[in-house]
């Protein structure tokens, strides 16, 4: 297991050449995450989580809560039994098109595998969506897993409900 840091997403490791991806902040890294994890995993080639070095809700929002400090976060998902973490620069990436993040990021070395929860949002002013993504996979030929959200008692598990609690 290893963590890469990346200053320049446009410039990314060969190791995402074939690879299962799970792509997200992974604040918390609950029940719902794991199984995007897991599921990165199960596919029997090299795993990686893509994620930020902070949060961009603590750009965006102020007084924005986390649940665990960006550190702790990529930690964890080093311990995940993933085989790399790559962590991006947000402030490098936050004004990106969608479609231009990945075609300079993920296309330069197409993972055979992505996994993404529904509703999954990316891209400048969030206006990547799992579409975007699948549509892009298939062209691409990577295959896009959109998962159902994990549910606890009926409740979908989230970050957002995690904060609540806290």
């Amino acid at each position: 297991m290893a963590v890469v840091e990346l200053d320049i997403y446009n410039n990314p490791p060969e190791i995402l050449k074939h690879s299962s991806v799970c792509f997200g902040v992974f604040d918390g890294l609950h029940e719902g995450h794991r199984y995007e994890i897991e599921q990165s995993i199960a596919d029997k080639c090299t795993s990686i989580a893509v994620t930020f070095d902070v949060d961009p809700d603590e750009i965006y929002n102020p007084g924005f809560k986390k649940i665990m400090t960006n550190q702790e976060r990529i930690e964890a998902l080093n311990k995940s039994g993933l085989d790399y973490v790559i962590v991006l620069k947000f402030n490098e990436i936050k004004n990106i098109e969608a479609i231009e993040f990945l075609n300079n990021f993920f296309g330069k070395y197409i993972p055979a595998h992505m996994h993404i929860g529904e509703g999954f949002r990316f891209g400048s002013n969030a206006n990547g969506d799992t579409k975007l993504l699948f549509d892009w996979g298939i062209k691409n030929n990577m295959k896009v897993h959109v998962h159902d959200l994990v549910k606890k008692d009926g409740r979908v598990v989230s970050s957002t409900d995690l904060r609540k609690a806290m």
